[in-house]
Parts: structure tokens; sequence; C-alpha cells
């Protein structure tokens, strides 16, 4: 039997077409899109390396200067166009920086949630958050094919001032002079561990064991190797 002629003939074929002609599209768009989210990624990299630079204290000229070396120059940082023209110009003008200062958190925003323990306990060891840090990093590169000029915005907020000590010596100092962390209760502890000690001594001695050391901080000094401690990592404030 022979089968009934249709109309379809040829459909399968303009179909195919519609359907390249698509995927060419989708192929030229994601040339775009891979070399956006690459910049946008170095953006985000960017905003994070400014507001850790601000808490060092480091200036605007200086962290601006850094990023665009480091994320934003180089072999493996040169973007273009499906023409084959730069991405961004050989200065990279198209970057901007800028440093702000944000209200500092409320306290139930704050570890504890404003509870009146946790605030005394943080006065106590000199923890809290004074100045809140932000970074922007903004770049806009060269418009695309279609006209159009993309902006990449990266923003990173950090706490200033958080209590945070330089070395372990400062360390030390932090908790022994807290009152609600450690003064206190070890005083107590200390005053009880020595009157004890005194009417055991005796005893001990027959056994030649050592004397009770009733400094629990100091034997803690010097344990961080000095190679995981860079004196430029805080300040004792």
């Amino acid at each position: 039997m022979r089968r009934p002629t249709t109309r379809a003939r040829g459909q399968a074929l303009a179909e195919g077409v519609v359907v390249l002609v698509v995927l060419c599209g989708l192929w030229a768009a994601s040339t775009w899109l891979f070399r956006l989210q690459d910049m946008a990624l170095q953006v985000s990299h960017a905003s994070r390396s400014v507001a850790f630079a601000a808490t060092r204290g480091g200036s605007l000229f200086a962290a601006t200067d850094q990023v665009r070396e480091r994320y934003f120059s180089g072999p493996s940082h040169q973007w273009r166009t499906r023409s084959g023209v730069s991405w961004l110009r050989a200065g990279r003008s198209e970057l901007s920086v800028d440093i702000d200062t944000l209200p500092v958190l409320s306290p139930y925003a704050q570890p504890g949630a404003g509870a009146h323990g946790a605030g005394v306990l943080a006065a106590s060891l000199g923890v809290g958050d004074r100045v809140l840090t932000e970074a922007v990093v903004q770049l806009q590169p060269r418009a695309l094919d279609t006209g159009t000029a993309p902006l990449l915005i990266g923003k990173q907020s950090i706490l200033v001032g958080a209590g945070h000590a330089a070395d372990d010596v400062g360390v030390l100092h932090r908790v022994g002079s807290s009152a609600a962390a450690w003064s206190v209760a070890a005083g107590s502890s200390v005053a009880t561990g020595q009157a004890l000690a005194s009417v055991l001594a005796p005893l001990d001695r027959g056994w030649s064991r050592t004397a009770p050391d009733f400094d629990w901080l100091s034997p803690w000094q010097g344990d961080v190797p000095a190679m995981h401690l860079d004196s430029s990592g805080g300040s004792p404030g």
C-alpha cells in the first residue's frame, strides 16, 4: 500500500534551520555571559579585599591600585568582545572603589541579641562593634554589541575594632582582666585551690608530687607557632 501524500514535506528542514539559528544566538550570548560572570566574580573578590584593607588602616588610593593590579590586570584578566576589542581600557578607568562608614548595628543585631548578660560580657572583654565599614567596587565595561553597557557592583561590609587582639599576649591580657569572663571566677577558684593545697601539701610531699600551679593563663602564651602570627593583623583596641 502506498502512504498518503502529506503537506509536511520539508517541514523538518525548516524547523532545523530555526533551531540552528536559536542555538547560534545562544552560543553568541554565552560568550558575553561567561565573560561578564568572570568580571562579576573579580568585582566580588575586589570588594572583600578593599573591606579587609580598610580594617587595617589602608588608604583608598592604595586599595584601588591593589585591586586594579590583582583582580583586573594580567594575562588572566584580558576580557575581549566577540570582535576582539578589549572590554576594559588599558588604565582600567572603568573601575571605581569607595569606602564608607555605616551606622553601628543596634544591640539586637549584636551577639546575644541585646541580652543584659551578653552586653556585660562583651564590655568586660572589650568587644564591641564600634565601626561598620562598607567597601563598594564598581566596574562598567564597554558597551556590548547590542549597545548595552553593563554595570557590575560588589559590596562588602565588615566590622572594625571588634575587640580582636594582635597577638597571644594581648589575648591573655584581655581575658585575664575581664571580670565577667575570667577574673571573678578565677579568683574564687584560686582561693579555694590554695586553701586545699595548704592542707594537702604534707600528703603530696610524700608522693613527690609537684605543687599545683594556679597561673592558668600564662602557660598558654607562646603555644601558637610564630609562623601563624602576624603583628600587622590587628590592634589591641
